[in-house]
């Protein structure tokens, strides 16, 4: 909400009123409530928020009956439905998925094959993984070996335990050219910390998601001697003009630093802002049309909402990451290659994939 604010002109602060719904960790039920008594009962003119992709074919017919529209946002952690584009839904999502995609690409070349991909159970039913072995893929790579945590390990000390047999196997089988670790909230603080700790990963290349060398996130491993490798889509310190103009305004706002949850919201802000004399007047089919063509640029570049018209790709930098004592260093080593959401180097994913996980906000 704060990014929203700072995206809306001031002008229309206290021109809309905002109707929170509470839909916990987005399950379909609860998202399918919340639309429903927004639409119906409280007549709101547009719904915005985070949910997540496998939620969303339940959710179309309440939409579309509303005859309104519906601005939703994502992290990546899936990529979008080929089958399932409607004039009522529009997306903005920060697509963790291309970083993925990209860095198997960068991997691949950089490092050569045999690479291994570590995550816990409920991080392996995201597309994340999958995009990076396309990408690994794509480049030429013939196997990369898949490690899921099993799901009983939960403290550090077990965590730990389970590295060092983790390490005898590689003795066993050989080293992994990279290993490419995907993990969200506390456990990725402990996977970091785990690594750091044992010596035998000092020599293989660590890469790790944008979530986990998010700023927020390394603050937390600062003091472990680490090197890393992930691509990023966005800098909160970037100078770009788009960006400064965020910053200074969320800053003045919060007195705290941006996280993605916070750019989300800031572009749809921007969005609204841009739609809302249609919305006012109750014009839902031009707002709907003025969605389906509108771009923007924002502080990561240049943005589109609607599936079937060109979704912009993002810019992809690849980063090497240094945290030691007390500090952190990011230096942009490469540029990371995306791909359109649909392209047939994808057609595998969504067969593969047949988790029911439904949390928008990855896994906490």
């Amino acid at each position: 909400m704060h990014g929203l604010m700072c995206g809306l002109p001031e002008s229309l602060h206290n021109s809309i009123d905002f109707l929170p719904e509470y839909i916990k960790q987005g399950q379909s039920q609860m998202v399918a409530d919340a639309l429903q008594k927004l639409y119906g009962f409280l007549q709101a003119d547009m719904v915005t928020g985070p949910i997540s992709y496998k939620t969303l074919p339940e959710l179309l017919q309440i939409i579309e009956a509303s005859g309104k529209l519906a601005l939703f946002t994502d992290l990546g952690e899936y990529l979008p439905n080929t089958e399932i584009v409607s004039d009522f839904v529009f997306n903005n999502s920060f697509q963790y998925w291309q970083a993925e995609f990209a860095k198997g690409v960068w991997a691949q070349q950089e490092f050569g094959d045999r690479g291994a991909v570590m995550m816990p159970l409920y991080e392996s039913g995201y597309h994340m993984h999958s995009a990076f072995r396309h990408g690994t893929e794509i480049a030429g790579s013939e196997v990369v070996d898949y490690i899921v945590i099993p799901h009983g390990i939960k403290q550090e000390k077990e965590f730990s335990e389970y590295v060092e047999q983790l390490v005898q196997h590689f003795k066993k089988q050989g080293k992994p050219s990279y290993l490419n670790v995907l993990f969200s909230g506390k456990d990725a603080i402990q996977c970091l910390k785990v690594l750091a700790a044992n010596s035998y990963f000092n020599n293989i290349p660590l890469l790790v998601s944008p979530h986990m060398s998010s700023p927020e996130m390394l603050e937390l491993v600062k003091g472990e001697q680490l090197t890393l490798h992930s691509a990023s889509m966005w800098n909160f310190e970037s100078t770009e003009k788009e960006n400064k103009v965020f910053r200074e305004k969320y800053i003045a706002r919060t007195g705290t630093m941006a996280n993605v949850f916070s750019l989300l919201g800031y572009e749809s802000g921007l969005i609204i802002g841009i739609i809302y004399p249609h919305l006012k007047s109750k014009l839902y089919a031009e707002a709907r049309k003025l969605l389906k063509n509108e771009q923007i640029r924002t502080p990561r570049g240049e943005r589109n909402f609607y599936l079937d018209s060109g979704y912009k790709l993002p810019e992809i930098d690849i980063e090497k990451i240094q945290s030691g004592d007390q500090h952190i260093s990011r230096m942009v080593i490469g540029q990371g290659q995306a791909m359109p959401f649909n392209h047939q180097v994808f057609r595998e994913i969504h067969e593969e994939s047949v988790t029911g996980w439904k949390n928008p906000y990855l896994c906490i």
